[in-house]
């Protein structure tokens, strides 16, 4: 944890107030990269303490990421969710403070895909797999599936080369930036066109395995998706039903 010291130097920084002599420094770089390796972890144990407190107003939880945390990111906040939840459920349970602190330790996309395993199953998975921060995330990944009797998935890069890294970078955006894309003024009907249909394709081709897993999801999760796609529905289906009254006026 940062101490007070370290928080007033931060806030003086931002003030314009900086730091020069080199034990300073050196001090100050040290507890950065240390908050910074974890902030990942520790947002998501915000997240789903944050959840939870909502209950079920999960448009009021999500408003709260936004505004208080600028958590802008639908995609990103569902992953802090995931593996907020984990953490607290595996710190509640009956295992003991190294295996927390194990997961913790973790590089976050390690631990969502530890996520899909139910917490009282993963003392035992971690038992089986003592080197997970040793291993890749396609590793860690095809264990879980593996845990779960799944046949092991394989590579999307072997099918589509370069999948993976793309999709990471689409998630990566910023979603607050992302939606002020339409108020530049090069953002023109192709390029709305081409978001669109690039977005159905992707959950096309994914809500129906989401669908035969659901149990293994989130139900917050579910339910946030479900109301983003009913969103957008409405609100083609308003545009449309707009457009062919035009026409009959016409």
């Amino acid at each position: 944890m940062l101490d007070c010291g370290i928080l007033q130097k931060i806030d003086a920084i931002a003030e314009g107030r900086l730091p020069e002599e080199l034990d300073e420094l050196t001090a100050l770089g040290r507890a950065l990269f240390r908050v910074n390796a974890l902030t990942a972890q520790t947002l998501a144990v915000v997240v789903a303490g944050g959840s939870a407190a909502f209950g079920r107003n999960i448009a009021g939880w999500s408003e709260w990421c936004v505004k208080e945390l600028g958590i802008d990111n639908a995609s990103y906040r569902s992953h802090l969710l995931a593996v907020g939840k984990m953490l607290r459920a595996l710190r509640n349970s009956d295992c003991s403070i190294p295996q927390f602190r194990k997961i913790f330790s973790l590089a976050h996309d390690k631990q969502l895909a530890l996520s899909r395993l139910p917490a009282d199953r993963l003392p035992a998975f971690l038992s089986h797999y003592p080197e997970l921060d040793r291993m890749s995330r396609e590793e860690v990944r095809a264990a879980v599936s593996a845990a779960l009797g799944e046949t092991a998935p394989a590579a999307v890069q072997q099918l589509l080369p370069g999948f993976d890294k793309a999709l990471d970078a689409i998630v990566a955006i910023d979603e607050g930036k992302l939606l002020e894309v339409a108020t530049n003024p090069r953002f023109d009907t192709q390029t709305a066109l081409k978001m669109s249909y690039s977005g159905v394709t992707l959950c096309k081709a994914s809500v129906g395995y989401l669908a035969d897993h659901a149990d293994e999801l989130d139900d917050d999760m579910l339910a946030e998706l479900a109301e983003n796609v009913e969103m957008i529905r409405n609100r083609l289906a308003s545009a449309v039903a707009d457009r062919r009254k035009k026409l009959l006026n016409n």
